[in-house]
């Protein structure tokens, strides 16, 4: 094989090796390394890289390719199998009862949640909250800087996911239920203010950490069989709900310009599927 032959002088063919890695990665470079350990009795390309460059930067830029090209088939094969799921998942949701229905009777007592850089002492609206969210310092969402190095921000991608597994996944069936309900409309009306129809990148933060917030009210008052609030720091929520945010963004919204449009219809009709998504993937970066 030529990737043996190769090796016989690695360092000399390096620029060779280089350019069948590449030219191979999108096409059969899986193939290549089945084909190879039988080749070298069971010898894995990855530890052959390992032992030629004596673990050189340019090793680890080959072994780097492999591991890409892992991280894509595995991140296909979830997503094959959310497809699958997914229909599924949501025929049994119109049969069986939500495990968070919100009720007509305390739909009321779910209006105190709201999305401010501190934690209300007093049952503010939420018109008031989103005046004083003006004035508060807020993080530069739609800097293409900042949106990257959220993505690229493991801590990030734990916080998130840890949000939408709580309860068994309970934010998610909620979503499914609760994204068309008027207290959503009613905040999508106040981040939409200008009424273009959609709303940027600089809102969606929010409006994600508006409907977790909703949800964290809502299991509270069920574990306590009440109708008070839990006392929460919405600024940390929205922190928390910050990786989810750019992913979906990058991964369904934004253009390839970086353009990003989230009109309501694809908010109360798709988020829930994403954020479903995300959790299959482990908020896995795709391929942008």
């Amino acid at each position: 094989q030529r990737l043996s032959e190769l090796g016989n002088k690695f360092d000399k063919n390096r620029d060779e090796i280089a350019r069948i890695f590449v030219a191979r990665s999108e096409i059969d470079l899986n193939e290549i390394r089945g084909r190879f350990a039988k080749k070298q009795y069971g010898k894995q390309l990855d530890k052959w890289i390992e032992e030629k460059s004596k673990k050189s930067n340019f090793g680890k830029f080959l072994t780097q390719i492999l591991t890409s090209i892992d991280r894509h088939n595995a991140m296909m094969a979830k997503k094959e199998k959310f497809r699958k799921d997914s229909a599924y998942s949501q025929s049994q949701s119109t049969r069986s009862a939500p495990t968070y229905q919100p009720t007509m009777s305390n739909n009321a007592s779910l209006t105190a949640p709201v999305i401010v850089d501190h934690v209300d002492d007093d049952d503010a609206t939420p018109s008031t909250s989103l005046n004083r969210q003006h004035t508060s310092s807020k993080p530069k969402y739609d800097d293409p800087e900042m949106q990257q190095e959220i993505l690229n921000n493991d801590d990030k991608r734990d916080e998130s996911l840890k949000v939408f597994t709580a309860e068994n996944g309970g934010l998610v069936k909620f979503l499914e239920k609760y994204l068309k309900s008027k207290i959503v409309e009613k905040m999508w009306v106040k981040l939409d203010s200008s009424q273009k129809g959609y709303i940027g990148i600089t809102s969606f933060p929010d409006l994600i950490a508006f409907v977790v917030i909703l949800w964290k009210v809502k299991v509270h008052q069920q574990k306590t069989k009440s109708k008070t609030k839990p006392e929460m720091d919405n600024k940390q929520v929205r922190s928390e709900i910050e990786h989810i945010a750019m992913w979906i963004a990058k991964s369904y919204v934004s253009t390839d310009d970086g353009v990003f449009q989230l009109s309501q219809d694809d908010f109360q009709n798709k988020f829930a599927s994403w954020c479903q998504e995300y959790v299959d993937v482990d908020g896995a970066l795709m391929d942008f």
